[in-house]
């Protein structure tokens, strides 16, 4: 009898310490203190299953993932029939782009509990795999099970919108945008996908009240200030455009920007003889020691090919006072300069027109 009293102590002991590791490492992954929940770490095997998972997640944050895929194997081998252990581990090989045996895990996780998320790592690991049909089965099995937040149908609209299947995309992202939560990156996702795709079909006054939404929600969305830039320069409404230039400019000084964005910004998006013509902007400006592409006008046919490209040009050393040349390069490498000049304060109306001047005479072929 006193050994039974005894084993039950012990039990409960554990079950405390379980629950009390758990509720430490939960609240350190919430303040991403990946490094004390390794620090905290002393005895990993006596750790309970959600704080394996946790630790797990912290090696991975770390780019220690070889560890990181030993700790989830620690919380498979203690709970072979919890699913949160698969889920993560697939989400981990996602993440190391070992597609292949992501699908193999998430497969055992979906044996165990059938969950949209399982299916939602599978609908990743196809994706990039190129297996769009697959991809696009099993995303869509994830959105009609019980527990879908939406996450599902705004990968199935990124699909689409990557396969040029603008209307489908679209029809996606409207669909699921009332029942995202609107302070979450899905709903961005979202909404900047319709953004994107009604600028791409020439419907801006529909992206225009979907991009006001997302400055109301947050009025420092740098991306969402990049699709008001292109409607209002769509508008010729150069004021209020060129306000939300500032801003990305300020941002970009500050260093608040990542990406291509830090280097330009679309600044207009319409078409011309069939083909669409991106235009950006560089943040360099003013005088320098190296040559640069200030407005670039990008010529093309189809989604993913560039036929051409024309641009205000920055060489020093520049003893004129309108310091940007026109000047084009095609699709085999040649260049061409014309006499028309430009600066920073440049009407963007007669520039536009001198770009639209340049393509109708190569169309004309003079």
């Amino acid at each position: 009898m006193k050994k039974l009293i005894a084993t039950i102590g012990c039990c409960c002991a554990l079950y405390q310490s379980y629950a009390q590791d758990s509720t430490r490492f939960k609240t350190l992954e919430r303040a991403e203190n990946w490094e004390d929940i390794i620090a905290y770490t002393t005895a990993p095997d006596t750790l309970s299953v959600p704080a394996l998972i946790i630790l797990g997640i912290a090696y991975h944050n770390l780019s220690q993932d070889n560890i990181a895929m030993a700790t989830l194997d620690k919380a498979i081998a203690k709970a072979p029939k919890d699913p949160r252990s698969y889920f993560q581990k697939g989400t981990l090989l996602n993440n190391m782009q070992r597609y292949e045996e992501a699908l193999a895990v998430f497969a055992k996780a979906q044996d165990i509990d059938v969950a949209s998320r399982h299916y939602v790592g599978m609908g990743n690991a196809y994706r990039h795999l190129n297996k769009i049909p697959q991809a696009l089965e099993v995303l869509t099995k994830a959105s009609e099970l019980p527990d879908d937040d939406g996450h599902a149908n705004v990968l199935i609209g990124e699909i689409y919108a990557e396969r040029n299947e603008n209307e489908k995309a679209l029809a996606v992202f409207y669909k699921v945008k009332d029942k995202l939560l609107k302070d979450g990156e899905d709903y961005q996702i979202a909404c900047i996908g319709i953004c994107d795709l009604e600028i791409k079909e020439g419907r801006h006054d529909l992206a225009l009240p979907v991009v006001q939404e997302l400055l109301e929600i947050d009025t420092i969305n740098y991306v969402a200030m990049t699709k008001m830039i292109q409607i209002c320069y769509h508008n010729k409404d150069y004021i209020n455009g060129d306000r939300y230039k500032a801003k990305l400019y300020a941002a970009q000084r500050d260093g608040n920007l990542d990406g291509e964005l830090n280097d330009r910004f679309i600044l207009d998006y319409f078409k011309w003889n069939k083909k669409d013509i991106v235009v950006y902007e560089r943040y360099e400006h003013g005088s320098s020691d190296k040559a640069y592409n200030k407005t670039i006008f990008v010529l093309k046919p189809f989604p993913d090919v560039v036929e051409m490209t024309i641009q205000t040009t920055y060489t020093p050393p520049v003893t004129e006072s309108l310091p940007y040349v026109l000047s084009a390069k095609d699709d085999k490498g040649n260049i061409s300069v014309f006499n028309q000049r430009f600066d920073d304060s440049s009407n963007y109306d007669e520039l536009k027109a001198a770009v639209l001047k340049i393509l109708e005479d190569k169309k004309q072929g003079h």
